[in-house]
């Protein structure tokens, strides 16, 4: 899919290759078959700046925060200070999706929309999404019609 999106980068035919490489026999055959025999209808994401997917990445996997400059929709810029959950694509949009300190909620931000993002020094305790997915949360108008039943329950 890389490949697809992105046939100027080439990156990801060389991490492909690496792969290919480490692969059994048999499953090297096996993605091989899939590639010749798959072709991606879709649009391409827009483009994204992969530095900051790593920021964010790292922050999720450290458990910290992240402080960073903001542009809304309405051309509103703020300075947001988020404990990253998850980062992902939708619509052809990189999201990430944190609990906003400030606004003591969990808010939704446009990877395009952010600038000089950092990952910010201290410890704070973790908090758990209260949704088993981010579709879910999505779907519940972020997180204003609460999680459905059958989530409720399992809680």
């Amino acid at each position: 899919m890389l490949e697809t999106w992105a046939p100027d980068d080439p990156t990801a035919s060389l991490a492909r290759s690496k792969l290919e490489q480490t692969l059994p026999p048999a499953l090297r055959r096996r993605a091989a078959a899939t590639a010749i025999s798959t072709q991606i209808l879709h649009e391409p994401p827009a483009p994204v700046d992969w530095a900051l997917v790593g920021i964010l990445s790292d922050a999720v996997a450290q458990g910290a925060r992240v402080g960073f400059d903001y542009t809304d929709q309405s051309g509103r810029q703020s300075a947001r200070v988020v404990e990253p959950h998850r980062h992902f694509l939708r619509n052809r949009r990189w999201y990430v999706v944190g609990f906003d300190i400030d606004r003591g909620d969990w808010r939704l931000f446009r990877l395009d929309r952010m600038q000089s993002t950092s990952i910010l020094p201290g410890a704070h305790s973790s908090r758990e999404f209260p949704f088993a997915s981010i579709e879910n949360w999505l779907a519940s108008d972020f997180g204003r019609i609460g999680p459905p039943p059958d989530e409720a329950k399992n809680r």
